[in-house]
């Protein structure tokens, strides 16, 4: 059984204290922001698409 992992993109970190990362979890590739539109410690996702989705377009 595999354990959980988390990848880390090399965030990018702004003046504002916005964190931005890539997600890839569950067959989807996501671009997040944290803190969340509230303020919270949670991530807004910005843009998400399937793996599959992703590398069929750029022709594998």
């Amino acid at each position: 059984m595999s354990r959980p992992c988390y990848f880390n993109s090399g965030c990018c970190a702004f003046k504002d204290g916005d964190i931005t990362g890539i997600e890839i979890a569950d067959g989807q590739i996501k671009l997040v922001r944290w803190p969340d539109d509230g303020g919270n410690p949670r991530p807004k996702i910005l843009e998400k698409a399937m793996i599959k989705d992703v590398l069929d377009s750029v022709g594998r």
